[in-house]
């Protein structure tokens, strides 16, 4: 599992495919949860068809502990949804 500080910058990527194909979901939404609750939801930037990825900085007051970073895609056929969930530590600045 990988571990950041609060104030690091953290790139996070995702592909989207439909039946092994690339493409670009409806809606594609990227949030991240800490320990507090309180999510975090960078803008999705597409790279080019079904890549994707974000930029977030964790805030220098980010609570230590264990993170999910959840990308959510949403469409009107149902085999289109998806979900796909990574989770990450954020450790305590040293002074």
């Amino acid at each position: 599992m990988r571990a950041y500080k609060p104030g690091q910058s953290i790139r996070f990527s995702a592909t989207v495919t439909l039946v092994d194909v690339l493409t670009d979901p409806p809606a594609l939404v990227l949030t991240l949860k800490g320990p507090s609750g309180a999510p975090i939801t960078p803008a999705p930037v597409n790279d080019s068809t079904g890549q994707y990825h974000a930029d977030a900085v964790l805030p220098l007051d980010a609570p230590d502990g264990q993170w999910t970073a959840r990308w959510q895609a949403t469409g009107p056929d149902p085999t289109a949804n998806a979900l796909v969930e990574t989770r990450f530590v954020v450790q305590p600045l040293n002074f």
